[in-house]
């Protein structure tokens, strides 16, 4: 299991994973939301734990497989309030990726916060326009600050 995994993993309890998204069951949200995330990442523990954190912290993950992917459902009308990009990626890339967001005016000001383990292409990345550049291990800390800052809470309506 990667190292992106293993930091998810303390904020994701076992009943959760084994019973939640990772079993493709239920998991219990808190009572607001607070927007719709694209995670765009290839390597699928670290994708599902992404998806299990966002979800148990009040957000709504939608999960794309590599950058061709992330593209296509923003073609078919997704706008997510924050994309969480890999930058090493098959297929498309993080980086091949953003450059078809930026030239698209319909996509280009959906923030992006690019993330990678390998320091090279995060130095590279910084260059790209994107709102945060994070290491792998993703700081949760950090991550959530970054959340709150695009994704803000609201209430949802009353049923």
């Amino acid at each position: 299991m990667t190292d992106a995994w293993h930091s998810f993993r303390s904020f994701c309890p076992e009943e959760k994973l084994r019973n939640g998204i990772a079993g493709r069951g239920a998991v219990e949200t808190p009572p607001t939301t607070r927007g719709q995330i694209l995670i765009i990442e290839d390597d699928v523990p670290t994708r599902e734990a992404l998806e299990a954190f966002l979800t148990m912290h009040g957000y709504s993950p939608i999960v794309a497989a590599n950058g061709a992917d992330g593209l296509s459902k923003l073609r078919s009308g997704l706008r997510p309030c924050l994309i969480l990009l890999d930058l090493m990626m098959p297929e498309k890339n993080g980086f091949q990726f953003r450059v078809e967001q930026v030239i698209d005016p319909s996509l280009a000001d959906i923030p992006v916060v690019v993330y990678s383990g390998d320091s090279e292409a995060r130095a590279e990345g910084a260059v790209l326009g994107s709102v945060a550049c994070l290491a792998k291990p993703i700081d949760v800390t950090q991550l959530l600050g970054l959340l709150q800052r695009y994704c803000p809470s609201s209430a949802l309506p009353a049923s």
